[in-house]
């Protein structure tokens, strides 16, 4: 069985209250527990359905090949899906090494998606996003994925990604966590329940942006309730919501953990802090831990 530090059990709680508070009639049981009616098989540029530890497609469009794990239950139970974005000159494996949400969400009874950007540098650019979308389609077809959860998640230059699809894909995703990239409430209004993780000290993020990003969620959606649920070694985890009915949670975490060469431009308690990418300060506050359970208790509303 798992095991989970005293702190964090009680910060779980104190987020999963949260959760069913401002997200009243999400109700929905857990990943992976719903029997399937019908067996996955492939289709399209998805030519093999698992289960394993780490699928790789390719030839599905833009030169992107995608990274798929897939827990041996969703072959028999309707599992949820993450798709988990990368940043500028990382790969999907890079992406994992440091966020192990693949691991992570497949005890969660997910489907962890992790695209890899093409080019000798691998670079995301804006023709990049529907194909992704696309592919996610394709997943949720293929292996009859629950579709109240499917959530996107990105560090960087993903997340940008995981902001465009945030606001041009709502029909698709039920939550989304923007990593280390700033990106203001949607303009059309469209919201949904939003975790932002983002380390101080960016180099590429300034504070002035992180100080607009979170005031553009409070202003555009009227979120005049705030709950600071956790704030210690460096990392404050804050909740915000409405007194209104039915408006999504808000939830930011910001924290002072920073790596060699671009300080807080990093991944929260990556296990792999000689990566460029990961984070160098140890803490039980992890990326992958933060952001699986975020989209644990924020499917989409029925």
């Amino acid at each position: 069985m798992e095991r989970t530090h005293p702190r964090s059990r009680r910060l779980a709680g104190a987020l999963a209250l949260v959760a069913l508070t401002l997200a009243l009639g999400a109700c929905l049981p857990p990943a992976g527990t719903r029997p399937l009616e019908s067996t996955p098989t492939p289709a399209g540029c998805i030519t093999d359905v698992g289960p394993a530890p780490r699928l790789v497609f390719g030839g599905c469009g833009g030169d992107v090949t995608y990274n798929v794990s897939v827990p041996a239950r969703c072959l028999t139970h309707a599992c949820g899906l993450i798709l988990d974005v990368h940043g500028w000159t990382m790969t999907g494996d890079q992406q994992d090494a440091n966020t192990q949400i693949a691991a992570i969400g497949g005890v969660a009874g997910y489907i962890v998606v992790q695209p890899n950007a093409p080019g000798s540098v691998p670079s995301w650019s804006g023709t990049h996003y529907p194909l992704v979308a696309a592919f996610v389609e394709l997943a949720i077809d293929v292996w009859h994925v629950e579709e109240r959860r499917v959530h996107v998640t990105g560090f960087s230059q993903g997340g940008a990604m995981t902001n465009w699809m945030r606001c041009n894909r709502a029909d698709l995703f039920a939550s989304a966590a923007p990593t280390a990239m700033a990106g203001a409430a949607c303009a059309d209004g469209t919201n949904m329940p939003t975790l932002y993780i983002q380390g101080l000290d960016d180099i590429f993020i300034p504070q002035s942006a992180i100080d607009a990003t979170i005031a553009s969620f409070v202003d555009r959606h009227g979120l005049d309730r705030q709950l600071t649920l956790l704030d210690e070694g460096g990392i404050t985890v804050t909740a915000y919501g409405s007194s209104t009915p039915g408006v999504p949670i808000y939830q930011t975490v910001i924290h002072s953990h920073s790596s060699e060469g671009v300080n807080g431009h990093c991944i929260l308690g990556s296990p792999d802090p000689a990566n460029f990418y990961g984070c160098d300060q140890p803490t039980e506050w992890t990326h992958g831990r933060l952001v699986v359970d975020f989209f644990r208790w924020n499917p989409k509303p029925a």
